[in-house]
């Protein structure tokens, strides 16, 4: 997983990028790529992330980064001047989501606003794995202090007036309510209950709740109890001399760590904005653990133990809007048992059910995320079971139908229902796609980890009836849902007839699938029973699996251009470098031989990655066994190892080049010899023969030609290999350039050019051509001459005979037989009759 910083870093650079570049540039293309990547390794191992921008600093959900690092300081300065106060981003994310969010901070602040903002810019795009919070939680001003600016309407859903909150004066009713009047001209930024624009009116006799939040009972009488006691805070007493006073709340100063009076509207304000900032955007459960340090910083009591504190904490959660509302709730059932979490299950006992009740009639949530919620506050209510009753009469409340709320509580009390009920009710009709998703891959769960692999595989071949109906809509959630459940093939002791059923299902659909996003959920869950049996030293079945795969798909659908590249993306994801280096373990223990038949077929299935991959790991590769294995993959991935090998042969070191150059000759096209020939001038001896050997491999008339012309390098290693191969290939077109190398080669008489010539002989009479006669019949002859006779050496005139005698000519014999007539008695005689027995 990649620390925030690295995040930060290519988020940046991908950012100059798409300022600097067009959207098709290289460059461009290079940085969004790594940026997707970077995306993908910060939120390896989490749901979700939120990345919020307060007073210049970044926080990382909740948790402050560092202050002193330049890009997150200039990350921090971006979003604030867009009004983004939080990014909250998801899994899933695609190019076209991040280049979305480049724009938002490539645009200039007034150019956004012009466009609606970040968040509608966003919207407009379909963009939904990356969120945006814009709300502005508080500011600091220049005499330190901090003032709200939030300005939610969380109480209008309540109806004009708020939750029931007691003055505890004396005669004051118990059970009043509080009026929300709004002020004309108030100034931006005023918050609930904040200055002028939003305060709270004392108890009106005879008013009652309009809406259908909590009227009376023990939420007003604590409140009742605890206005008496505001004035008892850190600091403050009643302020009724020289202030306004509300009837009933009389105005208080509020001491604070930074010395300065703060009236109690002022103080709900800014911990409402500050719980609200809390929350991660969703229904997610907000991050409280810094709650007590900024009720002490407040001035506040940090242990909740103070009426007037209780109090401030109750009306700021009262006042929030009903997801920051319910995120708050939730989030406090991680806070430590003690008064300050009293507060807030009494808090959760009269206002979560209201407030989920109004949000779901309302539409404001789904019924999905609806019943994810109340599950999660089931956990936290402190008498969790009242808490089915007390939803079902805020819904009623609401004015939701009998059979509407069966059908909701249905799968509200899901999980208590006994287990074979539960696999009765999903394998009746479509009541396994109608529960929620979670609560169906939940209980999967539950079966497989039970061991219940019967029923399991029951609910999952039930559930894969999904994958054929025509509704796209139900066709991508099921696959979705397939997708994970796929990734539990890593579950110790997972039975191999689930994994062969589970890819049975994926591979059917995955070639039948018309809808390009189905399609990629179903490509996703392929992959990870792929991987398990690479990650599981088994990748002779992986290849067998996906050669299966190719095969349904040719089988089972059209030719669409989409959907090969839907599988050459899979090979791709199979191919990463940090997957392949599991696969290289593999090759490096088994024997050469096992290596061949079980682990070469996988790296020539998967093709350009995996090639890409070798040649990387052979440029560093130290040890020389280790090489050799790592080239003897690569040739077994053929013609899709020539682009990578081709790009090692610009590397300044020789080693590379020769590696590469090897590997070349054997999986390259002959069409490739023009760019093999620089290496022949390459400085490095090693290198320069590589080069010869590789056109040798190649093969065709071209590196022939190209062969030829290397003999007349002095450079007799060269030679010596160039005549070797042209031997070989018995290129006869070499025979006039032979000859020529012999006249110029006959006043040189260093050992290894004598060498040379003899192989040039030898070569001559293995090309079986009578053109060559008179030439060779001229190297054995010796000359007579006045003072001394002249001939080759020994060694040439011995090549000589046996080439004459391999022509087996009239010609040839009649030349052997009247040199070894007149060639007088002794050693040199007697030698070339020894080679021609």
């Amino acid at each position: 997983m990649a620390s925030f910083v690295d995040f930060v870093i290519a988020f940046q650079r991908a950012l100059k990028a798409s300022q600097l570049y067009s959207s098709d540039h290289p460059r461009h293309l290079e940085s969004l790529s790594e940026f997707e990547g970077a995306y993908g390794q910060f939120l390896l191992w989490r749901n979700q992330v939120q990345v919020a921008a307060r007073y210049g600093r970044i926080f990382v959900d909740g948790q402050i980064e560092d202050e002193d690092n330049l890009q997150l300081r200039a990350l921090a300065k971006g979003l604030e001047e867009r009004s983004i106060h939080a990014l909250v981003l998801f899994h899933g994310v695609d190019v076209h989501d991040l280049e979305a969010l480049l724009a938002i901070l490539g645009l200039k602040p007034p150019a956004l606003r012009a466009l609606g903002g970040a968040r509608k810019y966003l919207e407009d795009r379909g963009v939904t794995r990356i969120r945006v919070t814009a709300t502005r939680l508080d500011e600091v001003s220049e005499a330190g202090e901090v003032i709200s600016t939030a300005s939610h309407g969380a109480l209008a859903r309540h109806g004009e007036s708020g939750p029931a909150i007691g003055d505890g004066s004396p005669g004051s009713p118990s059970g009043f309510h509080l009026r929300k009047e709004r002020a004309g001209g108030a100034g931006e930024g005023a918050g609930e209950g904040a200055g002028e624009a939003g305060q709270w009116k004392g108890p009106t006799p005879g008013t009652s709740s309009s809406g259908p939040g909590p009227s009376g009972g023990h939420l007003s009488a604590f409140m009742g109890r605890a206005g008496t006691l505001l004035g008892g805070l850190a600091g403050g007493g009643s302020a009724a001399g020289g202030t306004e006073s509300e009837p009933g709340l009389p105005r208080v100063v509020m001491g604070s760590s930074r010395g300065s009076g703060q009236d109690l509207s002022s103080v709900v304000g800014q911990v409402q904005a500050f719980l609200g900032s809390l929350t991660a955007g969703g229904l997610a459960a907000a991050d409280m653990s810094g709650l007590a340090d900024y009720l002490e910083g407040m001035g506040l009591d940090r242990q909740g133990q103070q009426p007037g504190t209780q109090g401030v904490i109750s009306r700021a959660v009262a006042s929030l809007p009903p997801l920051e509302q319910v995120g708050v709730l939730l989030g406090s059932g991680a806070l430590r048992s003690g008064p300050l979490r009293n507060v807030f299950n009494r808090l959760s006992t009269t206002l979560a059910a209201p407030t989920l009740a109004n949000a779901v009639s309302t539409g404001e949530i789904t019924t999905e995320q609806f019943i994810d919620a109340t599950d999660q506050m089931k956990a936290v209510m402190p008498s969790a079971q009242n808490w089915v009753e007390q939803i079902t009469e805020a819904l009623r409340r609401e004015g939701m139908s009998e059979a509407q709320l069966k059908a909701l509580l249905d799968i509200v009390t899901w999980g208590s229902r006994p287990l074979e009920e539960r696999i009765k009710a999903l394998l009746e009709g479509e009541r396994i796609f109608e529960m929620p998703t979670e609560k169906v891959l939940a209980f999967l769960r539950e079966l497989l980890e039970a061991g219940r692999t019967t029923e399991f595989l029951r609910l999952v071949r039930h559930f894969a009836t999904g994958l054929q109906v025509p509704a796209v809509a139900r066709r991508l959630a099921v696959a979705q849902s397939f997708e994970r459940i796929a990734d539990w093939v890593d579950i110790p002791g997972m039975p191999p007839h689930i994994m062969d059923e589970l890819m049975g299902i994926l591979s059917r659909t995955y070639g039948r699938e018309k809808d390009p996003e189905v399609h990629r959920w179903l490509s996703l869950g392929v992959e990870h029973i792929l991987w398990f049996y690479m990650a599981a030293r088994d990748p002779l079945r992986t290849c067998s699996l996906l050669e299966s795969l190719q095969d349904v798909v040719t089988e089972l659908s059209l030719p669409a251009e989409w959907k090969e590249q839907a599988t050459v993306e899979l090979l791709q994801r199979l191919g990463k470098p940090e997957r392949l280096d599991k696969i290289l373990s593999q090759l490096f223990d088994l024997e050469p031989q096992d290596a061949v038949t079980q682990v070469h077929p996988l790296f020539a299935m998967l093709g350009p990655s995996a090639a890409s991959y070798l040649v990387e790991r052979l440029s560093q590769e130290s040890d020389r066994n280790r090489r050799r294995r790592l080239m003897d993959a690569l040739k077994a991935c053929g013609h899709s190892a020539e682009g990578p090998l081709l790009e090692s042969l610009k590397s300044t070191e020789w080693f590379v080049v020769r590696n590469a150059l090897i590997v070349l000759g054997e999986v390259a096209s002959p069409g490739r010899v023009p760019e093999f020939e620089p290496f022949l001038d390459h400085k490095d001896a090693r290198v320069r023969l590589a080069a010869v050997r590789a056109l040798w491999h190649l093969g065709g008339r071209d590196a022939e030609t190209t062969l030829v012309r290397q003999l007349s390098r002095p450079e007799p290693e060269l030679q010596l290999e160039v005549l070797f191969i042209l031997d070989e290939l018995k290129v006869r077109n070499a025979i006039p350039a032979l000859m020529d190398l012999l006249k110029a080669g006959k006043s040189r008489s260093r050992a290894r050019q004598d060498k040379v010539r003899e192989k040039a002989v030898e070569v001559l009479g293995h090309l079986g051509s009578h053109t060559v006669f008179p030439f060779l019949a001229k190297l054995l002859v010796r000359k007579k001459g006045f003072f001394r006779d002249t001939r080759e050496a020994l060694p040439i005139r011995i090549e000589a005979l046996r080439a004459l005698h391999a022509l087996d000519s009239v010609e040839s014999r009649e030349a052997i037989e009247q040199t070894l007539a007149s060639e007088p008695a002794g050693p040199e005689l007697e030698a070339l009759k020894g080679a021609l027995e």
